[in-house]
């Protein structure tokens, strides 16, 4: 119950934790003046707050592939380890167009699924996604705007009058 201390050879607080506690808390009582100027002095360190500003940015980027894959494991039944060999399969890669996943718009693929029967297909960036979700997964209509892509075939439009 002893805590941690960084001056003391054994690396231990010669006061267990509840008198440590007490002491600290009766300290801070008695030199609210000290205290809050160590903790002035403390705060307004360069090196501490690049530490800081590092370890939040850290932390909010884990927090954030955290959630992020929970949300994937909840909504499609997908471990992390099932998207993380989808991804080695696909080469880190969109399954359609081949974009490399760093180099997509959130960095990261999207699970693309059938919305019907929620069986998982791939991994898509995201407008290779949403190309999917506006064509509402409608292979006709899809074909439909193959043909009208095809009509130009690289020309442009020339307005008759």
């Amino acid at each position: 119950l002893f805590p941690k201390h960084s001056k003391t050879k054994d690396g231990k607080c010669s006061w267990c934790r509840p008198c440590h506690t007490e002491r600290s808390r009766q300290y801070r009582k008695e030199n609210p003046d000290k205290v809050k100027l160590n903790n002035k002095i403390s705060r307004s360190r360069p090196e501490a707050k690049l530490k800081t500003a590092e370890r939040e940015a850290r932390n909010k980027e884990v927090r954030s592939k955290q959630s992020r894959m929970r949300a994937i494991e909840r909504k499609y039944v997908l471990s992390e380890a099932a998207y993380n060999e989808m991804l080695e399969q696909q080469n880190h890669k969109c399954k359609i167009c081949g974009l490399v996943e760093t180099e997509n718009t959130f960095g990261y693929l999207y699970v693309d699924h059938c919305h019907a029967t929620g069986v998982v297909r791939g991994l898509l960036c995201h407008p290779c996604n949403s190309m999917l979700g506006y064509a509402k997964d409608d292979v006709l209509l899809l074909t439909k705007a193959i043909a009208y892509l095809g009509e130009y075939d690289g020309q442009e439009k020339t307005e008759t009058n």
